[in-house]
């Protein structure tokens, strides 16, 4: 079975000379990351165009992991009110446990989203910071 083609394939090609040092030190931060230096180098443009962070599959599989669990959320919380909606008699005592849980669990997948975003933007800057430093 052969590969699918590509959404937006890779068409172009450019060709840049690096001292030793920028190379070992590309060479070390796309080990650190884990990906290959040619997407190492286009994350960095991307961002450095965009001004934006530019997420490896890690920091995704991060936030789509928080995305299911907020909805896991979501749908206890559906449940609950479509009881209420039906008559059923929910007592505060009865439920009060179930909603504390969920705002606990709201409130942890708050501090992992925000987390997985800061580690990404911090990431970023820091990165963008020495590439300045280094250009002035």
């Amino acid at each position: 079975m052969s590969r699918p083609p590509a959404i937006n394939p890779r068409s172009e090609t450019v060709h840049v000379r690096l001292v030793n040092a920028e190379k070992q030190a590309l060479l070390r931060l796309a080990k650190r990351v884990r990906q290959p230096p040619s997407r190492v180098i286009r994350r960095l443009i991307r961002e450095a165009v965009s001004g934006d962070p530019d997420y490896f599959d890690d920091g995704l599989a991060e936030i789509r992991e928080t995305h299911r669990q907020l909805a896991a959320v979501g749908r206890n919380l559906n449940q609950l009110t479509k009881l209420a909606h039906r008559g059923e008699a929910l007592v505060p005592g009865d439920i009060a446990p179930d909603l504390e849980a969920l705002a606990a669990q709201l409130e942890r997948l708050a501090e992992q989203y925000g987390s997985t975003v800061a580690r990404v933007r911090a990431r970023r800057v820091t990165q963008m910071t020495r590439i300045k430093a280094q250009g002035e």
